[in-house]
């Protein structure tokens, strides 16, 4: 699991890189204990693949001065 949390507070984003054969219906679960205003992706990293399953594939930072 890797989370990128913006410090100018819009949304979160958690990325889930499942073992081989997780099911579609466990990595849903997963996303539903997460709270709604939650980017929920998935990563496969044999295929290099990602899976938007709730919000955003991405976060937007704002950097100082701009």
């Amino acid at each position: 699991v890797e989370v990128a949390a913006p410090s100018n507070g819009s949304r979160p984003l958690v990325l889930l890189a499942p073992a081989p054969g997780t099911k579609p219906k466990r990595l849903s679960a997963i996303a539903a204990q997460l709270p709604d205003d939650v980017s929920v992706a998935t990563f496969d990293p044999l295929s290099g693949d990602v899976a938007q399953l709730r919000g955003r594939t991405w976060v937007q930072e704002s950097a100082a001065g701009h």
